[in-house]
């Protein structure tokens, strides 16, 4: 399971061609019951996942007035 999980550096796929992204992650799942931290590990890398993909494809993202109503459809 920790060859798939490409904390340590970036992977490869049979081709040794870099793989673009990183979508799985490894935890210890008896560690992180323990510690009582499980969602915490599991989900830890999304936010990064998300954003660099976004930024990927080239996504600009607009800000929200937040003092704004919501429009109806």
């Amino acid at each position: 399971m920790e060859e798939l999980d490409g904390d340590g550096g970036r992977l490869r796929n049979s081709q040794g061609v870099e793989i673009a992204r990183d979508i799985v992650q490894f935890v210890e799942y008896r560690d992180a019951i323990r510690k009582g931290n499980l969602a915490e590990q599991v989900l830890k890398e999304v936010p990064e996942q998300v954003c660099g993909f976004m930024e990927r494809i080239g996504f600009n993202p607009v800000a929200l007035d937040q003092n704004s109503t919501p429009r109806e459809q």
